[in-house]
């Protein structure tokens, strides 16, 4: 639930495209599982894909906390 409303998860999924809400990010990532248990699979795949040179603290991927989230102009590549 955000703001004490109810969302499917296709709705979830266009805001998160079509918008880029990163609230819905956080509601689709926490839905299952814990959002450090989450995170940390996001990690995971960044390795099993060889991204060696970025790494997220939260969802989003937008931010991070005390600059450790943290991306390569290659990786981005």
């Amino acid at each position: 639930m955000l703001g004490g409303k109810q969302y499917t998860v296709d709705q979830l999924i266009n805001a998160l495209l079509v918008a880029s809400a990163g609230d819905a990010t956080c509601a689709l990532s926490t839905a299952k599982i814990p959002n450090d248990e989450f995170v940390s699979k996001m990690n995971a795949k960044l390795n099993s894909l060889g991204l060696a040179e970025t790494y997220f603290t939260n969802p989003v991927g937008l931010d991070g906390f005390n600059g450790e989230h943290h991306s390569s102009a290659w990786d981005l590549y």
